[in-house]
């Protein structure tokens, strides 16, 4: 079943996105053996590719029925628009190891302007 509220994060940041998988029903998935999670985050829904992660490589397994996206400043920073705040568009699709094809999780991703300064 697919989440579709925003996720904020500052331009910059580095971000962990714990999602939790459930089919159509709100069953709980058991994605301990997946054999493919990806994440994708695009310029709108059917746009230009801006980011990519994928299980091993961005993407971990926390437990059987949830999953970490990693974001680091590279991917925050690339989300960019014409104003402050700009967003982009994201999704994630988990296939399981019995066929099974899930996405999890789509919609907005806001990337706001920060004027904190690390020091």
């Amino acid at each position: 079943m697919a989440d579709i509220d925003p996720i904020t994060v500052f331009r910059g940041d580095t971000l962990d996105i714990v999602i939790t998988v459930r089919d159509s029903a709100g069953e709980l998935v058991d994605i301990s053996t997946a054999t493919e999670i990806r994440w994708t985050m695009t310029d709108n829904v059917a746009g230009t590719l801006i980011s990519e992660k994928t299980l091993g490589a961005g993407v971990e397994i926390a437990n059987s029925t949830s999953f970490v996206v990693a974001l680091d400043s590279t991917d925050t920073l690339a989300i960019q628009g014409a104003t402050q705040d700009a967003s982009a568009y994201h999704e994630a699709t988990v296939r399981t190891a019995d066929g099974g094809i899930y996405t999890v999780i789509s919609g907005e991703i806001i990337s706001r302007e920060s004027n904190a300064e690390v020091v």
